[in-house]
């Protein structure tokens, strides 16, 4: 195991302490002891090999004193209307939840009386894109923002089926308006 040290310390090349070019990582005292270790590396091998670690711990203790910067984007706050005195009527939120995996035999008919009985009313449901229509259907559920959590709870439907945000193709979207 010596020799394998030595071996790495004879490998060291000196740091010259007065020229700080900023790309090294290794503070001043350490550069001095390197620098001394070298000269002096076969009479006291010990202490370089003390050098050589305080400079790996001092590069990882650099290592964990950066910070990486996520910049995020700026959420206005929502603001809601409240006014109940009004001419105007506001409408509530909708949002829409995508079913998949439910049985090929399954009707648009058997989803709505599966959620009524679940206590889930004031729905609208479509048929969505399956990849395997022979295998399994998929469905939209548009719903109240107020019955989203209820629609996505796991307890509410069949083992397998998988329930997520129905993310609308923008693009498509466009398209039917013009």
């Amino acid at each position: 195991m010596h020799d394998i040290i030595n071996l790495d310390i004879q490998n060291v090349k000196p740091v010259n302490p007065k020229i700080d070019t900023g790309k090294s990582k290794v503070n001043t005292k350490t550069s001095l002891n390197k620098a001394k270790d070298h000269t002096n590396r076969e009479s006291n091998t010990n202490y370089s090999i003390k050098s050589i670690e305080t400079q790996q711990t001092h590069i990882e203790k650099k290592e964990e004193d950066f910070k990486i910067i996520k910049h995020k984007k700026k959420r206005h706050p929502e603001i809601i209307g409240n006014n109940k005195n009004s001419a105007l009527k506001g409408v509530q939120k909708m949002v829409s939840v995508y079913i998949s995996r439910i049985d090929a035999n399954s009707t648009v008919e058997s989803i709505r009386k599966h959620l009524l009985e679940n206590g889930i009313k004031q729905v609208e449901i479509q048929l969505g894109y399956s990849k395997y229509p022979d295998i399994y259907k998929s469905y939209i559920i548009t719903a109240p923002s107020s019955l989203h959590e209820n629609i996505k709870k796991p307890e509410l439907w069949p083992e397998g089926t998988s329930i997520s945000n129905f993310l609308y193709n923008l693009a498509k979207s466009r398209e039917r308006l013009k």
